[in-house]
């Protein structure tokens, strides 16, 4: 049910399909994009997400040996001087997570630091204690997008309806629903004198599920035409038709909205 009521619909961004990255959960605000992975996205900024601040698994704790450490990080890192001094100065997002943290005088990001280490994210604090390295971790996934469980708390505890959740956490997007962008033409009459209905799918080029079309005017013409499909499709996303009248073909491309 819950899937049949979102059939048909798209998120978009001036007339585009949006990189709708989600993760489970925030530290309590989500991520720019830019932060983590160093490219603009205009509706992937950060936002409030409080109900992770709820979740069971909202913190985690990592521990490990100085030994470990070594090990782990022995690929990026020479390591030197007191155990104690490994981690240092830390630079963090305005969310939270970790930009960058010194590590014996180096500079690793937190998100290389996370993979090297396994930790749930990259927000994270760390001592020595004991002999040993304590990650105290908040979240879990990379903080971009929409936070699962920050989803379900707003739809369980704010009554939010899924329209809601989607504009709160990806802003400035349009919920596109395609059946919206099917028309029929009248164009003229068929061979039984009823009115000629043509099915066009005006989707924004961007959307299309195929950018273009190959039809070749006849069988003769077949082989090159497979020629230039075979080279398009290297680089997107071509149909190629040589079936039935071009009168037709053309058709079957203007209901599933081909461009070119």
């Amino acid at each position: 049910a819950a899937v049949k009521a979102v059939s048909g619909y798209m998120i978009t961004y001036e007339d585009k399909p949006i990189v709708a990255v989600y993760h489970a959960i925030s530290s309590g605000k989500t991520e720019d994009a830019k932060d983590i992975w160093g490219e603009e996205f205009p509706y992937l900024k950060p936002v409030s997400s409080e109900g992770d601040k709820l979740s069971k698994d909202y913190i985690t704790e990592a521990q490990f040996s100085a030994e470990q450490i070594r090990e782990k990080l022995s690929s990026d890192i020479e390591f030197s001087g007191e155990e104690s001094g490994y981690f240092g100065q830390i630079k963090r997002t305005d969310s939270g997570v970790v930009k960058e943290i010194s590590v014996c005088g180096e500079t690793l990001t937190g998100a290389r630091v996370r993979t090297l280490l396994d930790l749930r994210s990259s927000n994270f604090e760390v001592k020595f204690e004991d002999g040993k390295f304590i990650f105290t971790v908040y979240g879990y996934g990379h903080g971009v997008g929409m936070s699962q469980n920050g989803a379900n708390f707003y739809a369980t505890y704010s009554g939010w309806t899924y329209q809601d959740i989607l504009f709160h956490y990806y802003p400035d997007t349009y919920l596109m629903d395609t059946g919206e962008a099917y028309d029929e033409e009248t164009v003229g009459q068929d061979k039984k004198g009823n009115p000629d209905i043509r099915t066009v799918l005006h989707l924004h080029p961007a959307l299309a599920p195929f950018k273009a079309a190959v039809l070749p005017l006849s069988k003769k013409l077949s082989p090159k035409a497979e020629e230039i499909y075979k080279m398009l499709r290297k680089d997107f996303m071509v149909d190629f038709d040589d079936s039935g009248s071009i009168g037709k073909r053309y058709r079957r491309e203007d209901e599933i909205g081909t461009p070119l």
